[in-house]
């Protein structure tokens, strides 16, 4: 079984196979540099299950997490009071978002970037924008749980959460969420049921925003 699955099981995220099984797309990118001295950010730290296995799945790096903290205070979350845990209350929708890092973390650097916070494509497009100037060269920025609407079907375009919230949820965003990357190279993975990648993998149920954006720098 996967190292990085357990440990997604472990801590009950949503990214291992309750879910969205992102370890998946996830391993072939960390498994090389899973024991180097290296930064990741994450955005969107909820609970702080994911941030828990990340922390533990790299012994090595320091993790860091933003989040404007309204769900669940940052203080009443534990894996943020571990050794090589830092964290940001910020807005990464706002532009003040690249000051308050600036100012929190001065001149750090990340290896790895991954935005799990709000996943509709105007705020995945703000965060890239406020957030992408700080992943180093050679870095690896990922964009989780996309709505694909270049590729999506006629059931897709019908699901209730995409018919509840046209005004954020809409091709028109989507393609301007690409536009802002379209320079950098960048991959799509799909993991919804659906793809032929998924059904030669271990997918139980057909999930539409399965899909990890991949921004290389």
């Amino acid at each position: 079984m996967s190292e990085l699955l357990k440990l997604f099981d472990k801590f009950n995220t949503d990214k291992g196979s309750r879910k969205h099984f992102y370890h998946h797309v996830y391993e072939p990118h960390f498994e090389a540099i899973r024991h180097d001295p290296i930064n990741i950010l994450e955005i969107g730290v909820f609970k702080g299950e994911s941030t828990a296995a990340l922390h533990e799945y790299f012994p090595n790096a320091q993790i860091y997490g933003l989040d404007i903290f309204v769900r669940v205070p940052a203080e009443d979350i534990e894996v943020l009071k571990e050794d090589r845990v830092h964290w940001l209350k910020a807005d990464s929708l706002d532009a003040s978002c690249t000051d308050l890092i600036k100012e929190k973390w001065p001149g750090v650097e990340f290896d790895i970037i991954i935005d799990d916070g709000a996943h509709w494509p105007e705020a995945n497009r703000l965060t890239f924008k406020h957030t992408f100037p700080f992943l180093k060269e050679g870095g690896k920025y990922f964009v989780e749980d996309v709505w694909p609407f270049d590729i999506m079907d006629f059931s897709d375009y019908n699901h209730p959460w995409i018919i509840a919230r046209p005004d954020i949820y809409n091709r028109q965003d989507y393609m301007m969420f690409l536009a802002e990357f379209s320079s950098y190279k960048h991959e799509l993975y799909d993991v919804r049921m659906k793809s032929d990648w998924a059904k030669n993998n271990d997918h139980r149920e057909y999930i539409p925003d399965s899909t990890i954006m991949l921004i290389e720098k």
